[in-house]
């Protein structure tokens, strides 16, 4: 089994502070830390809709990632490949039909599957 994560739309209403947030991650992904980076934010996130991600919220993730190169991640949120990547992200959920997080969609041979009952059978073999 593999696991992908895609960005897919949160209760950030804000387009651009979503935008920010998830090019922080896949920026730390370049470093293959962007698991890290997702687990702290999750962990240290602010009420919804408080205004608490902002530039020195992710800067100051970013440090307690351990073993991230700060400058190399300052340089990769600016790659347009990963805005790229939001873009097909979002095109790829909202042709599943999925529009809420956490989804889960299951690829295998005929098609895709977002049925949990399904999953489940096909996890146990």
């Amino acid at each position: 089994m593999k696991i992908e994560y895609h960005s897919l739309k949160t209760a950030t209403r804000d387009r651009q502070i979503f935008t920010n947030q998830q090019l922080a991650a896949l920026a730390a992904g370049r470093q293959n830390k962007m698991w890290n980076f997702i687990e702290l934010f999750y962990r240290e996130q602010g009420r919804e809709d408080s205004g608490y991600v902002t530039e020195d919220f992710l800067q100051e993730l970013a440090q307690q990632v351990s073993g991230l190169n700060l400058p190399s991640w300052m340089a990769a949120r600016g790659e347009k490949s990963l805005l790229n990547a939001l873009r097909e992200d979002a095109r790829t959920a909202s042709s599943a039909g999925l529009a809420s997080t956490p989804s889960f969609l299951v690829r295998r041979e005929g098609g895709n599957t977002r049925d949990a009952a399904a999953i489940e059978a096909l996890l146990r073999g």
